[in-house]
């Protein structure tokens, strides 16, 4: 369920142990059962997740590989879960031939078995380059590596003697966190912040709301009321999925305005969207042009904002006199290749 809620590369996953226990059937003692059977073994990395300022924030979840973890390595041992969930079911590690194992996870597919020992000597080659990089775990530094992308691992043998000459020596820190934060990529770019509060319905909001719904939607399944809706003849299938996916398509979506309307807690978005965000202008629902940005939504059907702030911020309009329709689209499709721009690390060669 994890692996489903993941994005291309692995991670930015970070469902709260309610919404795994819901969407598993399980409870939630057995989810942690097997969420930390999974980080033990290694094929699960749990760190803090995006949301800032409370104890209880949610953990983010990326896959990855185990420590020396082989195709081949045969029959692998059971753990019970010793009468906790609701029943006797085993938490076991995947076999290699699984459709869940990291083989076949997308952060992973480049670095197929057979690449594996060229992928390890790169790093036995790349590793004694490291000052006194016998001081520290050879392990941690190993699984940051086989998690880096090929042009990654690329760019770290390229760029690690710059990085060198311009650090500090003598508080240089392990090699495992120079490849867990990718610190050859801050070499002459410009410091920003990677993650700003984002005000409900704001600027930055917005525009990260809508890149999240540039996303296709999450596969959903009629529940129990939409079928009963069907045998009675009051909905078609088509109608019934259409509100289904509108409803539980973009999950994330909806996770940002239960977080950003619930009283003292912040919601924070990558602030490399705010040059795209920045020509946003602010819209009240009494508009016109408000009542067009709806229709859009429900044109692609996608979820609105049903209850908006005073001032709601859209991609502003060329605002020449015609069909309100045609120049929403025309303005989310700007906004949308300019944040394709941007994401996509292009930005700089669309400026020049």
């Amino acid at each position: 369920m994890l692996g489903m809620r993941m994005d291309a590369g692995g991670g930015s996953c970070f469902p709260s142990i309610a919404d795994l226990a819901e969407l598993t059937g399980l409870d939630e003692k057995t989810v942690r059962k097997h969420v930390r059977v999974a980080e033990l073994a290694g094929w699960l990395e749990v760190g803090s997740g995006m949301f800032a300022g409370q104890k209880w924030r949610r953990k983010n979840y990326r896959a990855r590989w185990p420590d020396g973890w082989s195709e081949n390595g045969g029959k692998v041992r059971e753990m019970s879960q010793k009468g906790e969930g609701n029943d006797g079911r085993k938490v076991r590690e995947q076999r290699p031939q699984d459709n869940n194992t990291p083989i076949n996870t997308p952060n992973t597919r480049e670095d197929a078995p057979g690449n594996r020992r060229k992928i390890n000597a790169a790093f036995l080659g790349w590793l004694p380059t490291w000052p006194n990089y016998k001081n520290f775990s050879d392990g941690e530094a190993k699984r940051a590596w086989f998690n880096l992308l090929p042009e990654q691992r690329e760019a770290c043998i390229a760029l690690t003697p710059a990085f060198l000459r311009s650090a500090d020596l003598h508080h240089l820190g392990a090699p495992a966190t120079y490849l867990r934060k990718r610190l050859w990529e801050n070499l002459n770019a410009p410091q920003r912040p990677e993650r700003m509060r984002a005000g409900y319905c704001g600027k930055l909001w917005m525009a990260y709301r809508f890149w999240l719904l540039f996303r296709p939607p999450q596969p959903v399944e009629l529940t129990a009321v939409c079928r009963w809706k069907h045998d009675n003849g009051t909905a078609t299938i088509e109608e019934l999925m259409h509100a289904r996916r509108r409803d539980a398509g973009w999950p994330d979506v909806n996770e940002m305005i239960s977080i950003s309307r619930q009283r003292g807690r912040d919601f924070f978005c990558d602030a490399a969207l705010m040059p795209a965000a920045s020509g946003f202008v602010g819209v009240r629902p009494d508009m016109e042009v408000f009542a067009a940005w709806r229709r859009l939504h429900e044109r692609r059907g996608w979820p609105f904002i049903e209850r908006p702030a005073d001032w709601v911020y859209f991609p502003a309009l060329a605002d020449r006199g015609g069909d309100l329709d045609v120049e929403v689209e025309a303005a989310l499709a700007a906004f949308e290749m300019r944040a394709n721009e941007i994401m996509n690390g292009d930005a700089g060669a669309q400026e020049t």
